[in-house]
Order: structure tokens, then sequence, then C-alpha cells
């Protein structure tokens, strides 16, 4: 149960992560 949560919490900000880095490139492609 534990396991499973953490694995969750690592899947939750490795996407967070994506978006954040997409977002970054975007706005950096954008200027």
């Amino acid at each position: 149960s534990l396991i499973k949560h953490q694995l969750v919490s690592h899947l939750t900000l490795g996407v967070a992560l994506r978006v954040v880095l997409d977002s970054l490139r975007k706005s950096v492609d954008s200027k």
C-alpha cells in the first residue's frame, strides 16, 4: 500500500514536471 502510494506520487511528479517543462519550452519558443 505504501509502495503503491509512492509509485503514484512519483508518476504524478513526473507528469507535472513534463507539463511544466513543455510549457517552459513553448514560452521560450514564442519569444
